[in-house]
């Protein structure tokens, strides 16, 4: 099939990044959806709770409805809580972590990461992007966090300076 993540890719992805959340000291929740939304693997690491695992499969059916990282909401929804509010009615999340999975730019599918997966020192999204590039090669660079923000690691990123 060749429209759709094969079960064995999708299960070498998530495998890749929770050997990468260990090895940074984390866990991590990873989800991998076809391209109809449908979930072809999905693992949660010891630890994880319900809220990782819903996290890591709205970060991937952001990804997987938006085409493009959950990250691009997290950074438009930084500074706008109208956006915020707009896509939760739309079910997407605005927490980074969710990438599109595009093979000789066909969608064939969608990951989301939740959990921690090493916190600040690693997080969701580059646990995600290193399991693709490892499995599918080149990826699109991370998207920085917004402007006046740094990253957790966690999905959300956080206020440089005052009380953020």
């Amino acid at each position: 099939d060749h429209i759709s993540i094969a079960a064995e890719v999708a299960e070498r992805l998530s495998h890749i990044c929770q050997a990468n959340a260990k090895m940074h000291g984390g866990s991590a929740t990873v989800v991998i959806l076809d391209p109809y939304g449908r979930i072809v693997h999905e693992h949660r690491m010891d630890g994880q709770s319900y809220i990782n695992q819903k996290a890591a499969e709205n970060k991937a059916m952001t990804a997987l409805l938006t085409r493009e990282p959950s990250h691009v909401l997290t950074n438009r929804a930084f500074e706008d809580v109208h956006t915020l509010i707009r896509m939760d009615q739309f079910g997407l999340t605005v927490q980074e972590g969710g990438l599109p999975i595009v093979v000789n730019d066909q969608l064939i599918g969608a990951i989301g990461v939740g959990g921690g997966a090493g916190g600040a020192s690693y997080g969701e999204e580059r646990c995600a992007h290193d399991a693709l590039t490892e499995v599918f090669g080149e990826q699109p660079p991370i998207l920085p966090p917004p402007a006046g923000a740094r990253s957790t690691g966690g999905g959300i990123p956080q206020r440089t300076g005052g009380n953020g």
